[in-house]
């Protein structure tokens, strides 16, 4: 009965193993890939990571935050949430991830997904 309960665990840990292998492989689209991401990486490291070829994007169309630190009389400036000189997106599911360039390597990232 030991060997049995034993080889059932053994079973699903190997099982859950593989999913979590499978799920953040290189080449996907995935939180965990986004965590690799560095700064001074090329883009051509961000593609293999992500799957393929992140939309360029203006920076206009870079998420902004507003600058609280402003005086209260004066109106509130949106300032994008990740600096750079060139910006790409990957998007899946709802989610996305941007990284922004500077002198052509990473410089910074962000990745947004819906809450529950």
């Amino acid at each position: 009965m030991r060997k049995r309960s034993f080889l059932i665990v053994l079973v699903i840990t190997l099982a859950i193993s593989a999913l979590g292998a499978w799920w953040c492989r290189s080449g996907t689209f995935s939180r965990w890939n986004f965590s690799r991401i560095r700064p001074g990486m090329s883009l051509e490291q961000v593609e293999a990571l992500l799957g393929g070829s992140g939309q360029e994007i203006v920076e206009s169309h870079v998420p902004g935050i507003v600058d609280w630190n402003e005086r209260v009389d004066s109106p509130k400036r949106v300032k994008a949430i990740i600096a750079g000189e060139r910006f790409f997106r990957w998007e899946e599911d709802g989610c996305y991830i941007i990284v922004s360039l500077k002198a052509g390597v990473v410089f910074e990232k962000h990745y947004w997904e819906p809450s529950l």
